[in-house]
């Protein structure tokens, strides 16, 4: 069963997190093609300074978003599914965009772990063992620099 887990910071009211996870689970079951009795989505407020977004020097603060996958979704699909999930919570007006990391998880004797960062506009392939290409260090290095992919 596909669930969506997103950890944040913002203070939402129960009505706010129930519209979001409304909003999320009818973006997941369009894209991903799944019947929306089958998504759980799960909204955890965690008091500021509980997610931390690791990189050189020191870690800033953000939210996650962790996607649990059914097998059978192909990156073109995810890649789809993860700007309109990225945006829907950046709608709520607490979060910014820049600060929303997206992870993919599923559950099969492969486990399959993606990141979008939105630096970046698309998924780092490096943390897919099957397409891994250029290390994360190095796309943050050269998005600072101006040089990083579009």
């Amino acid at each position: 069963m596909p669930s969506l887990q997103l950890d944040i910071t913002a203070d939402l009211t129960a009505l706010q997190k129930q519209a979001l996870a409304r909003d999320m689970s009818e973006e997941y079951s369009q894209i991903m093609s799944v019947d929306p009795h089958l998504v759980t989505v799960v909204i955890r407020t965690l008091p500021l300074g509980s997610i931390w977004h690791c990189q050189e020097g020191w870690p800033v603060p953000g939210t996650l978003l962790i996607c649990d996958l059914v097998a059978g979704r192909d990156r073109q699909t995810r890649d789809q599914l993860v700007p309109r999930l990225v945006d829907l919570i950046a709608a709520q007006g607490c979060v910014a965009r820049m600060g929303i990391r997206v992870e993919f998880t599923r559950s099969r004797s492969t486990p399959l772990t993606r990141m979008f960062l939105p630096f970046l506009e698309r998924s780092n392939r490096g943390w897919d063992y099957m397409e891994a290409d250029t290390p994360i260090t190095e796309l943050a290095r050269e998005h600072q620099h101006g040089t990083g992919l579009q």
